[in-house]
């Protein structure tokens, strides 16, 4: 088993041989590695408020301590970017009616730079 890594990704492999013009691999796991950023004795996680979750149709997001929510970015699980935002503000509401049950993340950036990553639960 090899291992590939940089600083926000681990996979762990086995090469299985190598063909004409190609090469065969086994990937045994993938782990992404979120960056920590906190701010002070508060860290961004502390501060943010996500309910209902699990959700049927709608989330609302909430900040606290004078943080503004400037910009929110929601993943589905493959990683593609499926809602993007730039606001300025404490509080956030979003719209899931539409999207498939699942696991979703959630990324939130504050006025500072700071972020977080939530796992969303959509019933």
């Amino acid at each position: 088993m090899e291992k590939i890594s940089d600083e926000n990704t681990v996979a762990l492999y086995s090469h299985l041989g190598d063909y004409p013009n190609r090469s065969y691999y086994h990937i045994d796991s993938v782990s992404l590695i979120p960056s920590a950023l906190s701010i002070s004795d508060n860290s961004l996680d502390n501060l943010v408020t996500i309910y209902p979750n699990p959700t049927h149709n709608e989330i609302n997001i909430e900040i606290k301590n004078n943080n503004l929510i400037k910009s929110i970015k929601l993943y589905n699980i493959l990683g593609e970017v499926i809602i993007e935002r730039n606001i300025d503000d404490y509080q956030l509401n979003i719209n899931m009616s539409e999207f498939s049950s699942g696991i979703y993340l959630l990324e939130i950036i504050d006025s500072h730079s700071n972020r977080v990553v939530k796992r969303i639960n959509k019933l």
